[in-house]
Formats: structure tokens, C-alpha cells, sequence
């Protein structure tokens, strides 16, 4: 028999070794955990950082444009790094604060746009419309949809607006010193607080103009953690694993914590992922739900190396699967 290239797989020690979906039972345990693994939030200090500057840019643009209008913010990075997780975030905590003000929700307060393959310009301005539900968002040529925009902004009182997977604006045609050109006018003319976000990709496209470079300052990261180099890196990472296994813990997702910052356990979560937070908890949550889903009392090193196998070296993360044994 053909030893597996990957190495030994560990084996399952609770559960069944895989899931019976066909069984109620399991697609009940399955629909449980991703609700309880979609809500599960960690603080961790990089990303507190990169939350901190987007709110400081909120706030000093509350008053409105100053001489020579607004400036941006940029985040373009690797991809499933954590980047919209942490943009979004923003909306949820400016939420809490109108509430703990004892404030009416707004929900025009943030509005998040995600671009799709097939994006224009004029399909991204209205997008925006469509969060601020004009009823009128597909008619007029882009200097009117700005315009409305602006209105809009006014009228609902939105206080910052994010564009999520900006690396579709060179595609699909367009031509991207007229999109760039596009955003800068939009600045120019303090429409709003505007903050891009993107894949490497991403970067090109605000590279192109160095004008509208200029003005988005020094771009938001979300750097890797080298957990064997620096110090308060390994203690960042094994922090945040420590945060996500004591939230499924408090959740009672699971019959025992899976104890995940075991030593072996972190090793591996950090070469599974890079060392990027944002990859780490999409591998937890994935691994949570395959476990849920055969019936483990915890998330094993088994539901790990499938996850690994299936979804982070099939994503490019990884080339080898840490979580088995190798061959000898």
C-alpha cells in the first residue's frame, strides 16, 4: 500500500470518523456550531491596532472635509488574512457605543460594499446607493450617482464608507487610472470618509496613481506573526488560540476545551497558517464544524489535519499538513 504523501493522518479518538449526513441528527450538530463559530470574536492587539487607526480616521473627519477635501485609508494584503473581519468590526463597535449612549441604531452609520469579479465604476457608486437603499440607485450617469451620494451621506448620516475587494476594479474593462482618478474626485470633494480594501492585487490598482497614492497615507497591515523569532508574536498567537478554545468553551460548543495552545498544537496552527491570524480562525472554525459534525467531544488534531488537507493546502497556505506524522 502507497504511503500517503502527507504522512500519517491522526486518527480520530471521539466521534465517528465521518460525518453521517444523511442523519438529522448531524446536520442539526453542524447548523449549531457554524452559528456559534460565525459569532465568536478575539480580541487581538495587531488587529485592535489596524481597528484603532480606522476609527481615529473616523473621527477626525466627523467635522467634515478640510482645505483641499478628505484623505483615504488603503488595506490591501494577502487574501483570508483577516482583512474584512477587521473593517467590519468598526461597524460593530460604533453600534455598541450608540447604544451604550443610549442612541437609536443607525444602521447608514458604516456602509460596507463588497465588489464582485464583473465591477464597473458606475456599478460601485451604486452599490453604495443600494446600502443607503435609494430606491432611484440604477438611474443617472456617475457625476449624478456621486452627487446622490453625497445627499445620502448627509440625509443618513454616514460617517464612513468601506469598499471591500477593490482588486476587481482592473478588471472587467475597466481602466484603472479612470477608476483611481474616480475615487480621488470623490475625496476631493469630502464626500466621505473612504477606506479600500483588497487582496495584493488591490495594491497595484492604488499604485497606478501616484496622486491618489499620496492620498491615502500610510496603508493599514496585518502582518504575519513569526512566532519563532519574536517573542511577543508567539505570545500574540498563542494568546488569540488560547481566546478562540476559552470561547468555544463559554459557548459550550463542545463536551472539554480541545486545548489548542498545547504546545505540538500551536506549532502546528502556526504553520498550517502562516502565522496569520485571520487563517488561524477560519482553520479552528472549519475544524469546530467538522467535529461537530461526526460527534467529537472536542476539536482534535484529526479534525485539524482534515481541515488542513482539504481547505489550507488546497487555498495555498501550506504545502504540507503539520498535523500528521511524517513518513519514515
Amino acid at each position: 500500500m502507497a504511503k500517503d504523501p502527507l504522512g500519517k493522518r491522526p486518527r480520530p479518538l471521539t466521534g465517528r470518523r465521518f460525518a453521517d449526513y444523511a442523519d438529522q441528527e448531524t446536520q442539526l450538530r453542524e447548523a449549531k456550531m457554524r452559528k456559534v463559530v460565525k459569532n465568536i470574536w478575539v480580541e487581538h492587539p495587531p488587529q485592535a491596532n489596524v481597528i484603532g487607526r480606522i476609527l481615529a480616521y473616523r473621527f477626525a473627519t466627523l467635522e467634515g472635509a478640510e482645505i483641499g477635501g478628505q484623505d483615504g485609508l488603503c488595506f490591501s494584503q494577502d487574501s483570508q488574512i483577516g482583512k474584512t473581519a477587521t473593517v467590519t468590526r468598526v461597524k460593530h463597535i460604533l453600534a455598541e457605543e450608540r447604544a451604550a449612549r443610549g442612541e437609536l441604531p443607525n444602521p447608514y452609520q458604516i456602509i460596507v460594499v463588497g465588489l464582485d469579479q464583473k465591477t464597473s465604476l458606475k456599478s460601485v457608486l451604486q452599490d453604495v446607493l443600494i446600502q443607503m437603499e435609494d430606491p432611484d440607485w440604477d438611474y443617472g450617469t456617475e457625476k449624478q450617482l456621486r452627487q446622490r451620494i453625497r445627499k445620502f451621506v448627509k440625509r443618513l448620516g454616514v460617517e464612513l464608507i468601506i469598499i471591500d475587494e477593490c482588486q476587481h476594479l482592473q478588471k472587467g474593462g475597466n481602466d484603472v487610472a479612470d477608476v483611481t482618478d474616480a475615487f480621488k474626485r470623490f475625496l476631493d470633494m469630502g464626500i466621505a470618509p473612504l477606506v479600500l480594501v483588497g487582496n495584493l492585487d488591490a495594491k497595484r490598482v492604488f499604485d497606478r496613481n501616484p496622486q491618489f497614492r499620496a492620498r491615502l497615507g500610510l496603508p493599514l497591515t496585518l502582518p504575519a506573526l513569526d512566532v519563532k523569532k519574536r517573542t511577543a508574536d508567539a505570545v500574540h498567537f498563542r494568546n488569540f488560540v488560547m481566546g478562540f478554545d476559552a470561547a468555544l468553551a463559554q459557548l459550550e460548543a463542545f463536551g472539554k476545551t480541545s486545548d489548542l495552545s498545547a504546545p505540538a498544537m500551536l506549532d502546528a496552527l502556526q504553520e498550517a497558517s502562516g502565522g496569520y491570524f485571520g487563517r488561524v480562525a477560519r482553520i479552528i472554525q472549519n475544524a469546530a464544524i467538522h467535529a461537530a459534525a461526526r460527534g467529537a467531544q472536542f476539536i482534535e488534531a484529526y479534525d485539524l489535519s482534515c481541515v488542513v488537507r482539504d481547505y489550507a493546502i488546497p487555498a495555498g497556505w501550506v504545502g504540507d499538513d503539520p498535523f500528521s506524522t511524517p513518513n519514515v
